[in-house]
């Protein structure tokens, strides 16, 4: 399928786990390959957190070579093929590994947390960020 879209001159593809099944090291294995067949393609990650490997699989992106993700706030969504999984991978979990791995991501968490906690309230949904559960928005007050 890469091969057909490349061919129409697209140059931008998101690989998807949308019902968050994939494992790092599955992760690992298809961004590289990806990476090495379509050289001139940006790649991005959109990944879910069904099994708790979402932050664990965008690391592995991450080492493969990846810099864009798809991520939630408070890790809202989720899919219809998998009722009752969770979400997506948070937004705000993702920036804080990020920050303390020294990444720049040019989001600021504080601010970012202040809209998770926002959101928590707000939505009737469940929260699925673990920043979120744990109300470590609390903490930077």
């Amino acid at each position: 399928m890469a091969q057909q879209v490349c061919a129409m001159g697209v140059n931008k593809i998101v690989l998807a786990d949308t019902i968050g099944v994939a494992t790092p090291d599955r992760v690992y294995e298809l961004c590289s390959m990806m990476r090495r067949e379509f050289p001139n393609v940006d790649f991005a990650l959109h990944l879910h957190d069904t099994r708790g490997t979402g932050l664990a699989n965008t690391m592995a992106g991450l080492m493969a070579g990846i810099t864009a993700f798809e991520t939630s706030i408070a890790g809202l969504g989720g899919c219809p093929f998998a009722p009752g999984a969770a979400g997506n991978t948070a937004t705000e979990d993702t920036v804080n590994m990020m920050k303390d791995m020294q990444i720049e991501t040019g989001i600021n968490l504080e601010q970012l947390l202040s809209v998770v906690k926002l959101v928590s309230q707000k939505v009737d949904a469940p929260v699925n960020s673990h920043m979120a559960k744990a109300k470590l928005y609390e903490c930077l007050q």
